[in-house]
């Protein structure tokens, strides 16, 4: 059997940690973990229940230029650092604007000597490196209002600053297993890479650049970091909103006129100097203190469980709406007679020829989702018995488009029972490599984890009860 591969949106491409948004501005994710005081001084620190940090911020976002004339921010049991409605509010209100020169992004990077170093490497870990150096300086930092409140790596509850034995032990049976492990190598060899140009830098103090940091910061990049115009950006404010599925409030990339009003974005108004705005607008009429949800999945379709864990680091309450879990399905045999009119047949649609050696397909718990790999495995099984379609394909006169829209629907009964065959022997091996579904139901219904250990242990619960979900609903469909 050959060793599956994932494919790099699965595995540890920090795109996915995005959302596509109605406007250009992609809104993007907040925390919801405990914070403890931290033990570096060099990263923020914070008391349970002490909110300082949000007036101090929110304070200096206005005295930069940056009015929230619709929201406040405020720590809230349950969710803590939040948004919430300042007063009634109408679908249509501007709630918040962020400046771009108040953005730490890839292009402020670039114009330090810092980015200038490293002008080559991929905007989320030039941003990663800015935020390592804005740290480092401490309160000297123009953006250590914002840098302060945010959480320490012990606060972060992605698969990607879990240790490695409980990360084994916790995800056993998943492929977020796998996909964080496949992350944490290529973030590993990048640092190293890293790592031997900073040592020879002159004024670095080098404690400050570690791995350690390193993974925080990247960290920190992936579950906050938001797309604004054509770059990823961290911007101050806007990633203290909270996710709620199906929320109305968008996000946008707007400016001021003189007359203080917003308007879009064009490249007109940028024309005349003014400066490009991320903005939060109400989708829909707030009541005051109504807390401010923005919708991680707008525009994209719902993520899993799983993604949601690698991204952000929860799983929301609703799971039978995020249960889902990607499996691995064998594809063209390289002994396979019809291997190189297969390859061809998929080349000639536009698809990757990769997937003919193998596929990871994205099961949910719905029908439709549970048999939409079958005509991609329809062709992987097809063989000389199995009528015209078998000819025309030997023979090297398969229509690509009319071949495949044929393989919607079952080729042949031999060639059917070898498709059922094959997917209800990978998801009952998938299902096998997994807890059984009390174990894992009285683990997520914990309501009171606070150390880290028990926090984690909730969350994959809940991402291994979405799986088996799917996989056993699946396995209804095939049987």
């Amino acid at each position: 059997m050959r060793q599956p591969r994932f494919l790099p949106a699965l595995a540890f491409a920090f795109s996915t940690a995005f959302v596509v948004w109605p406007k250009p501005l992609e809104q993007g994710e907040s925390w919801r973990a405990l914070r403890t005081a931290n033990r570096d001084s060099r990263l923020p620190r914070r008391a349970l229940g002490d909110s300082e940090e949000l007036s101090s911020l929110q304070s200096w976002m206005l005295e930069q230029g940056a009015p929230s004339s619709g929201v406040r921010f405020v720590d809230l049991p349950g969710f803590k650092f939040s948004l919430v409605a300042e007063t009634d509010l109408k679908a249509g209100d501007v709630l918040l604007r962020v400046p771009s020169s108040l953005h730490i992004s890839p292009s402020y990077v670039r114009g330090t000597e810092l980015g200038k170093v490293f002008s080559s490497i991929d905007d989320s870990a030039l941003l990663a490196l800015g935020l390592m150096a804005e740290v480092a300086k401490g309160e000297e930092s123009k953006w250590w209002p914002y840098i302060r409140m945010l959480p320490p790596a012990e606060d972060l509850h992605i698969p990607l600053l879990w240790p490695e034995d409980e990360r084994r032990q916790l995800l056993k049976g998943s492929p977020l297993d796998l996909a964080t492990e496949q992350q944490l190598l290529q973030l590993t060899e990048q640092w190293n890479d890293i790592e031997a140009v900073v040592k020879e830098l002159p004024d670095l103090d080098l404690t400050s650049w570690t791995k350690e940091r390193w993974l925080w910061a990247h960290a920190i990049v992936l579950t906050r970091a938001l797309p604004f115009g054509n770059e990823l950006s961290l911007i101050p404010g806007l990633d203290l909103a909270n996710h709620e599925l199906g929320s109305k409030n968008t996000c946008s990339i707007g400016v001021a006129t003189a007359d203080g009003q917003v308007v879009e974005a064009t490249d007109a108004k940028q024309l005349e100097d003014n400066e490009p705005e991320a903005v939060l607008t109400a989708g829909s009429d707030h009541s005051k203190d109504d807390q401010i949800f923005i919708d991680y999945d707008g525009g994209v379709g719902l993520r899993l469980a799983w993604e949601m864990v690698h991204t952000y680091g929860f799983v929301p309450n609703n799971l039978p709406a995020y249960a889902g879990r990607p499996v691995f399905f064998e594809g063209v045999q390289p002994e396979d007679p019809f291997a190189r009119q297969k390859q061809a047949l998929f080349e000639a649609l536009g698809a990757d020829p990769s997937v003919l050696e193998g596929f990871w397909h994205e099961l949910r718990p719905v029908g439709s989702q549970c048999r939409s790999m079958a005509p991609k495995l329809r062709l992987a099984q097809l063989s000389k018995e199995d009528g015209p379609l078998a000819e025309a394909l030997g023979a090297w006169k398969a229509e690509p488009k009319t071949t495949y829209q044929a393989l919607q629907k079952p080729v042949s009964e031999k060639n059917e029972e070898r498709v059922k065959q094959q997917i209800v022997s990978a998801v009952t091996a998938a299902l096998d490599e997994l807890p059984k579904e009390e174990e894992l139901k009285e683990k997520a219904a914990s309501s009171t984890a606070e150390e880290p250990f028990q926090i984690h242990e909730t969350l994959a619960a809940k991402v291994l009860l979405g799986e088996r979900l799917a996989l056993e609903t699946c396995l209804q469909q095939w049987k």
